[in-house]
C-alpha cells in the first residue's frame, strides 16, 4: 500500500482526532492574538521572565552615559535622615549641573510636601526644579481620586496623535510638586504593576481626561537629549516620536504599557554616592556631559520594587533601564507575527503527532514534535537575545495537551483493537497468528474487503450421517465437538483461520488476515494430518468407520465481511473458493482422500513428494488441472 493511500485511509478513519482538535487550536490562537498587538497568556509572561533573565545573564553592558546619583546609607549618615532641607537638595542639583556639568537630570523624588512655612529653600528648590535641564518627577494612578499639584506642566506643548490600535492609559489621579507652579517640565515614575506584584511594564504616555499627556522619566529624557520636539503618535500599537524620520520608543500592549527593557545589571561604577557630589569627592569628568538619575537605594526610604529578578529591587533602575534601551535602541518587542508561525508549527507538530498515533508509531510522532518544539524554543531564545519575544504559550500548550491527549488515549484504543481481534479470530486462529495480527495490524485492516491470493481448504466427513441416525442427540453433540475440535487444532496448528463449520464439515483458509509466503503448503500439510487424525481416531474406536475428503485450491479470492446488514462473518470467496469446493466434492465418487489444484501443488514442497494422480476436473464447462492422493 502506497504512502498516500495509507494517509488517506487514516484520515477518512480517524479524521476526528486531528480536524477537531486542530480547530480548538486555531481558535485559540486567533484568540490570543491580533494583528496589531499581543496579550500574552500567563505562561507566556512567565517564560518572559525566564528568558529575560537569561538574556540580562548573557548580555548585560555598562551604559557610561547614565549615572545614578544614590541617596544611599552613607550620604544620610553624612546629611541625616531623609527628607533633607530643601536648601540641601537644591544644593545637590545645582552642584550637578554646575559644577559637575551634567547634561539633564531625572528626578526620581517627589517633593509634594512643602516644609512648612514659605522659606528660602523652597524658593532654591523652585529654581532649580524649574531648570530647562531638570525633569521632574510625578505619579499617577487610575483608580484613585487625589490630586496635588499640576498633571503636566508641558501637556501643552506635547502633541500626541492615537489611533485605535490601544487604548492611551487615562490618569484620574496623581501626585505632582505643588512649588513647581507651572514652571518646570515633568515626567511620570509610575510602572505598572502586575495582579502577582511584579513591575514588568510601564506606559511610555500616560493622559489626563481632559487629553493632557506626560511622557516617561526615561522618554523624556531619551526627547530631551536630542532635542526633539513633544511630537508623538501611536501607529498600530507602538509610540514614533517625531514627524520626519520617526523614532520608535515603545511597543504598547492594548492598555497602551510596553515592556521594560531590561538592559543589564547596575555594576557599582554606574553609582556615585549623594554625599560625594556634595562633598566635591568625585572627579568632574567622572559627571560631566551624562545623564544623571537621582535617586535612592537606602532601604530605609521603601523606594524599591518587586521585580522579575529580586523581590527588593531598587526603583530607579527601571527608569536607567528604559533610558538605557532607548539610546541603545533595544526596546524589548513582542512580535505579532509570532502567531502565525505558531499556527504554522502548531499544525505541522499536531499532525506529526497524529500520524505517528494512526500509524502505530506514535513514538515516532512524539520525537518527531519534540524535535520542532525544542527547535522552536531555541529559536525564541536566541530572539529574545535581540530583544524579540515571540510569544507562543498557546502552540505549547496544545502541543503538550494533544500529546498527553493522544498518549493517554493510546492504551484505551489498543486495548479496543486487541478485544475487537479476541473477540473476531480468537476462537478461529491459532495464538500465534492472532499475536501477529494484534502488532503488526491497525485493528482496521480485518475490517477492509481485499483482493489477495490464499489457500483454501474445505474438508468433510465420511460416515458421520449414518452415525447421527443411530445415537442419541447427547452422544452426537459429543461427537461432533470431537471432531471439530480435532479439525480446528490441526488448522491452527499450521497457522490457518477456520472459516465456518457446515454439521460434519470444515471450511478454512490460509493467506488472511495475515500475509503468508507458504499458505499452500501450510494448507496442504493440514489436510495430510486431517486425514491421519481421522484415520488414527476411527482405528482407536473413537469416531468408528470415519472417513475424511479434503479438497484444497490456491488462487485469488477476496476476503473481508461477508454476509447481510442483519449477520455477517469474517469470510472468502471467489472462484478459487468454489474450485476448493469441488475438489472436496470430488474425493467422495474417486478413490482419492485429497485432491488439490494446479498452483497448490506447484507451490507446495510437500505435496510434489507424494504419490499423486493429475487429472482434470470440469466445473461448468472449464477444465481445471488437478492432483488426487489416495493415502493409506
Amino acid at each position: 500500500m502506497s504512502l498516500s493511500s495509507k494517509f488517506l485511509r487514516a484520515l477518512r478513519r480517524n479524521w476526528v482526532w486531528l480536524i477537531a482538535p486542530m480547530a480548538i487550536y486555531l481558535g485559540v490562537v486567533a484568540y490570543s492574538g491580533t494583528s496589531h498587538t499581543v496579550t500574552l497568556l500567563p505562561p507566556e509572561i512567565w517564560l518572559h521572565d525566564k528568558l529575560t533573565s537569561v538574556v540580562l545573564d548573557r548580555t548585560s553592558i555598562e551604559d557610561d552615559r547614565i549615572l545614578v546619583v544614590d541617596i544611599d546609607e552613607p550620604s544620610m549618615s553624612e546629611f541625616g535622615r531623609w527628607p533633607w532641607p530643601r536648601a540641601e537638595v537644591a544644593r545637590l542639583f545645582r552642584t550637578l549641573l554646575n559644577e559637575y556639568q551634567v547634561s539633564l537630570i531625572g528626578s526620581d523624588i517627589l517633593f509634594i510636601d512643602p516644609e512648612g512655612a514659605p522659606s528660602q529653600g523652597e524658593v532654591l528648590l523652585q529654581d532649580v526644579l524649574s531648570d530647562p535641564r531638570v525633569l521632574n518627577a510625578l505619579v499617577w494612578s487610575s483608580d484613585g481620586t487625589e490630586r496635588k499639584g499640576d498633571f503636566a506642566t508641558l501637556a501643552n506643548r506635547l502633541h500626541v496623535q492615537t489611533d485605535s490600535s490601544v487604548s492611551v492609559p487615562v490618569a484620574s489621579a496623581w501626585l505632582s510638586p505643588p512649588l513647581l507652579a507651572g514652571k518646570g517640565t515633568v515626567a511620570h515614575i509610575s510602572p505598572q504593576v502586575s495582579p502577582d506584584g511584579l513591575v514588568r511594564k510601564i506606559a511610555p504616555i500616560v493622559c489626563d481626561p481632559t487629553g493632557a499627556c506626560i511622557e516617561s522619566l526615561a522618554l523624556g529624557l531619551y526627547r530631551m537629549l536630542l532635542n526633539i520636539e513633544p511630537d508623538y503618535h501611536l501607529s498600530q500599537g507602538e509610540w514614533f516620536l517625531g514627524q520626519e524620520n520617526p523614532l520608535p520608543v515603545g511597543q504598547v500592549d492594548r492598555d497602551g504599557y510596553s515592556w521594560i527593557s531590561w538592559t543589564g545589571y547596575a555594576t557599582a561604577d554606574m553609582y556615585v554616592s549623594a554625599s560625594d557630589v556634595l562633598l566635591g569627592k568625585l572627579p568632574k569628568k567622572k559627571l560631566k556631559g551624562r545623564i544623571v538619575i537621582v535617586g535612592s537605594t537606602a532601604t530605609g526610604l521603601y523606594d524599591q520594587i518587586a521585580s522579575p529578578f529580586s523581590p527588593t529591587y531598587p526603583a530607579v533602575e527601571v527608569h536607567r533601564n528604559q533610558l538605557s534601551a532607548l539610546l541603545e535602541g533595544r526596546l524589548d518587542k513582542t512580535v505579532p507575527q509570532g502567531r502565525r508561525y505558531d499556527l504554522f508549527l502548531g499544525f505541522v507538530v499536531m499532525l506529526l503527532i497524529w500520524l505517528g498515533f494512526c500509524a502505530d508509531r506514535l513514538s515516532v510522532g512524539v520525537a518527531s514534535a519534540f524535535v520542532v518544539l525544542v527547535a522552536w524554543v531555541f529559536f525564541v531564545s536566541q530572539a529574545r537575545l535581540d530583544r524579540e519575544y515571540w510569544p507562543f504559550a498557546a502552540t505549547f500548550g496544545m502541543w503538550v495537551i494533544y500529546g498527553v491527549f493522544m498518549l493517554s488515549l493510546r492504551p484505551l484504543v489498543e486495548k479496543r483493537k486487541r478485544i475487537a481481534l479476541i473477540q473476531r479470530f480468537g476462537s478461529y486462529v491459532a495464538p500465534q497468528v492472532l499475536l501477529r495480527l494484534q502488532s503488526e495490524l491497525d485493528g482496521t485492516v480485518v475490517n477492509e474487503h481485499q483482493r489477495c491470493e490464499m489457500s483454501v481448504l474445505f474438508a468433510d466427513v465420511r460416515g458421520y450421517t449414518r452415525f447421527s441416525e443411530t445415537v442419541s442427540a447427547q452422544e452426537l453433540a459429543r461427537v461432533t465437538r470431537l471432531l471439530m475440535n480435532e479439525l480446528t487444532r490441526i488448522v491452527l496448528e499450521n497457522e490457518g483461520t477456520v472459516d465456518k463449520y457446515m454439521g460434519d464439515s470444515i471450511m478454512a483458509f490460509w493467506g488472511a488476515p495475515l500475509n503468508q509466503e507458504e499458505h499452500a503448503e501450510r494448507a496442504f500439510c493440514a489436510a495430510v494430518s486431517m486425514y491421519k487424525a481421522i484415520e488414527r481416531l476411527s482405528a482407536e474406536g473413537v469416531l468408528p468407520g470415519f472417513k475424511i475428503g479434503v479438497g484444497v485450491n490456491t488462487g485469488e479470492a477476496v476476503v473481508g465481511d461477508m454476509g447481510s446488514d442483519f449477520r455477517y462473518d469474517y469470510s472468502v470467496i471467489g472462484a478459487a473458493v468454489n474450485l476448493a469446493s469441488y475438489f472436496e466434492e470430488g474425493t467422495r465418487t474417486g478413490p482419492y482422500n485429497i485432491i488439490i489444484g494446479e498452483e497448490t501443488f506447484r507451490r507446495s514442497v510437500s505435496a510434489q513428494k507424494l504419490d499423486c494422480s493429475q487429472f482434470n476436473v470440469l466445473t461448468k464447462g472449464s477444465r481445471h488441472p488437478a492432483y488426487g492422493y489416495e493415502l493409506k
